[in-house]
């Protein structure tokens, strides 16, 4: 390669290292799920045994037996899953002292409220396990101090993207404080992953890693502000939103149950609408259930929209999932999108 690359990557190091309080950091993962199969494949063995939540309990497939642990050879177990995608703290220590894994996983795709790190590293110790903390939809709220600090309160190794919330090109970063663990990862990387730098993304990658430097601590509460903002809105419209006694969220998601209204049927309407909200799986689901809605804040953030404008979008999901035409809908939606053109918390 040649020295211009070699300092761009210096610079995302640097970054990463500075914002998350890390002393190792992988960048050249392509995405956060190959930085979780770069765990597995360099710190554990097939045939090993890991623990990890549950698709009901809020987990993905990065660390499912139909993803990159099944590459491995690794069995997997269901950590128990409590409400809110939460662990079952009280049935943790019985069931790790039976299936003795050699990891414990939690993140993903539905976090609402941070994990008790102490109790989960304490059960851990018992068995000689480690901790992989997947912060995929976490970063500036972990980097900011907004939600919790995974590395110090508990885990051996944290995943995450350049993207999502991060705001960068897609891209993965596996994070730890543990030297002979960084060794392991940051041998096996190049070639046994990657067979060139992607210098392509790089600068990229550094630019808005330098943004989240200037601009994340705003960004990062305002994103709380409006995801709070959103879930009471949608309360007040009579929607059964998820947490409401813890507040209903801490983090840039909102989860709406919908169960009673027909969940496919809502989101066609709502997609029809230009109102784009997936359904997701609650843990109280019945098998193959969509029960709920899940709705991200960050890109209405990153567009500059604020509280007030929460109250906006909780009306305008009412109205499309009340049946209001699709058509009329698209039009408010574009007028109220319209003056949200420029990017907030960038350069």
């Amino acid at each position: 390669m040649n020295r211009y690359i070699d300092e761009i990557e210096g610079i995302i190091i640097y970054l990463v290292k500075t914002l998350f309080h890390c002393d190792y950091v992988e960048w050249r993962t392509l995405s956060s799920s190959m930085a979780n199969s770069l765990v597995y494949f360099a710190l554990s063995k097939s045939g090993d045994t890991i623990m990890s939540q549950s698709n009901k309990g809020g987990g993905n497939d990065s660390y499912r037996p139909n993803g990159p642990p099944g590459l491995r050879g690794l069995k997997v177990e269901d950590l128990p899953y409590s409400p809110l995608f939460d662990v079952d703290y009280d049935a943790l220590d019985k069931s790790i002292m039976k299936v003795k894994p050699s990891w414990i996983v939690v993140g993903g795709g539905r976090v609402l409220f941070p994990y008790d790190l102490k109790r989960l590293r304490e059960a851990a110790e018992e068995v000689g396990a480690r901790i992989l903390y997947d912060a995929a939809h976490l970063g500036p709220l972990i980097a900011f101090g907004l939600f919790q600090d995974p590395l110090t309160e508990g885990a051996d190794v944290m995943t995450l993207g350049t993207h999502k919330l991060m705001g960068g090109p897609i891209g993965g970063l596996a994070l730890t404080n543990d030297e002979d663990l960084a060794k392991k990862m940051l041998a096996l990387t190049h070639p046994a992953f990657i067979q060139t730098r992607d210098q392509n993304k790089y600068a990229a990658a550094a630019w808005s890693l330098c943004e989240l430097a200037h601009f994340g601590s705003e960004y990062a509460k305002q994103i709380q502000a409006n995801s709070k903002a959103l879930a009471g809105a949608l309360n007040g419209q009579g929607f059964k939103v998820v947490g409401g006694e813890k507040g209903y969220t801490k983090t840039h998601q909102v989860i709406v149950n919908v169960r009673d209204l027909k969940p496919q049927v809502i989101e066609k309407r709502l997609n029809e609408s230009n109102i784009l909200i997936p359904t997701t799986v609650l843990w109280d689901d019945p098998p193959d259930g969509r029960g709920g809605l899940r709705i991200s804040v960050q890109e209405a953030t990153r567009q500059g929209m604020c509280e007030g404008e929460m109250g906006q979008v909780a009306s305008l999901v009412k109205r499309s999932t009340d049946g209001e035409d699709p058509i009329s809908m698209r039009v408010e939606v574009e007028r109220f999108v319209t003056p949200f053109r420029k990017l907030k918390y960038c350069f």
